[in-house]
């Protein structure tokens, strides 16, 4: 079979385009139910800077706190 570059591209965006539509006979209602929160997502954001070397990269540190008074944050993700 001789096909073209110009005849395959429309041939591969054809297939896709029919696939997505289709949905390629996926059901995703379950993976939808079983979808989280982040962990991050009740977190307080705090900037820093990163302390290994002088560059002074910027770093975003997530952090929990139970609400405690005299309790410090825990930084659960940097």
């Amino acid at each position: 079979m001789n096909i073209s570059r110009r005849g395959f591209l429309k041939l591969s965006a054809g297939s896709l385009g029919a696939g997505l539509v289709g949905g390629l006979g996926f059901d995703l209602t379950k993976a939808h139910a079983r979808v989280r929160d982040l962990k991050i997502a009740k977190a307080k954001v705090t900037k820093s800077i990163c302390p290994y070397c002088s560059v002074s990269c910027g770093v975003l540190a997530y952090s929990l706190s139970d609400g405690a008074m005299n309790v410090k944050d825990r930084i659960i993700h940097i």
